[in-house]
């Protein structure tokens, strides 16, 4: 899940922070701080995709993976 409520990146593992302000960020197409969250994972499927609201550098996608391996509790 991504959200604008940011209090817990920093503090949770299972969470990271994407800035538009940040090189990184920018590329990713979104307008706002943002947390992505990791806890509550679920599939869906494609057709239920509406739009692509951004992408993850590599960066990024490797902060993901961490945060997916602390919500999995892989090492």
């Amino acid at each position: 899940m991504i959200t604008g409520n940011i209090r817990l990146v920093g503090k949770e593992p299972t969470q990271f922070l994407i800035d538009p302000l940040t090189s990184e960020g920018n590329s990713s197409g979104l307008k706002h701080q943002s947390a992505v969250k990791c806890e509550n994972l679920m599939t869906i499927a494609q057709s239920n995709i509406l739009r692509t609201i951004g992408f993850l550098s590599d960066d990024l996608t490797r902060q993901l993976d961490q945060c997916l391996k602390a919500a999995l509790e892989l090492s």
